[in-house]
């Protein structure tokens, strides 16, 4: 189902646009991930060592394991469930654990925790971690890349009016002029003329991650394509341009000059 509201043919995307320079930017994750066709198969051994081999710079090593139960049966009947551990990859961090690296013969993700260094450097890291991914593997498309910016704005206040800082606040029902304890609102957009689906997620932070006294407001940015395509760092590149404008449009057209004022 298709919802419309003003739309038109094409998205005016401008990736020449520039937007305002944030000091204090709020980025507390953000994440490439890159779902692949095409690839070779994996040999543990063999693939650990090229893993560890072309990113020496995250020491600190997870096994990927996905848990797969089966039913036994017998004579007597289904002796129940047979769990097994198959070896899907590995997750791999730096020494003070803000880069990781996930790899499986289908999938790539590289993400980065606060403090976030810019786009410039973020996306050049991504690039190319994943160019090295390529050039061992050899994965033939992409058949899914997502872009996700998790963002948490402090405002230094336990009560505020939400309208002040947010372009699109949450509304009470007719009638229910009741304060709010919570609240979560998503949308999801298709981008006209383009392969790409937009998620924009506004709610609260959790407590237990804001300074006493404070109030954490949470701008979880998705972008992600529709469509496979070539798997090359050129056309990762050139998506990646697009899908940042596409972030930056609905960060700062979310927030109202208040909440964009905390961050300069």
């Amino acid at each position: 189902m298709l919802l419309h509201g003003h739309v038109t043919e094409t998205a005016p995307i401008d990736i020449t646009e520039e937007f305002p320079y944030l000091p204090k930017a709020p980025v507390t994750e953000a994440v490439l991930e890159l779902r692949t066709a095409g690839g070779d198969e994996w040999d543990q051994s063999q693939a650990t060592g090229v893993l560890k081999s072309l990113y020496p710079g995250f020491p600190l090593i997870q096994q990927r394991k996905h848990l797969k139960a089966h039913l036994k049966l017998s004579e007597g009947g289904i002796d129940g469930p047979m769990p097994s551990n198959i070896w899907k990859g590995l997750q791999m961090q730096t020494d003070d654990k803000s880069e990781i690296i996930s790899a499986q013969s289908d999938l790539f993700s590289y993400s980065r925790l606060a403090p976030y260094p810019g786009w410039d450097r973020f996306a050049s890291q991504a690039i190319e971690a994943w160019s090295s991914f390529v050039s061992a593997f050899g994965p033939k498309t992409v058949k899914r890349l997502g872009m996700r910016f998790i963002n948490t704005i402090i405002i230094p206040a336990e009560t505020i009016q939400i309208e002040d800082y947010l372009t699109a606040p949450p509304k009470e029902p007719v009638g229910l002029d009741f304060p709010y304890i919570d609240f979560l609102h998503r949308d999801t957009y298709g981008v006209p003329g383009y392969d790409y689906i937009l998620q924009v997620t506004r709610t609260l932070a959790n407590p237990s991650q804001v300074p006493t006294g404070c109030l954490g407001l949470l701008l979880d940015i998705d972008v992600a394509t529709s469509e496979e395509f070539d798997c090359s760092p050129e056309a990762v590149s050139s998506k990646l341009a697009e899908m940042r404008w596409l972030k930056n449009k609905a960060f700062f057209g979310s927030l109202q000059p208040e909440a964009i004022a905390l961050l300069q």
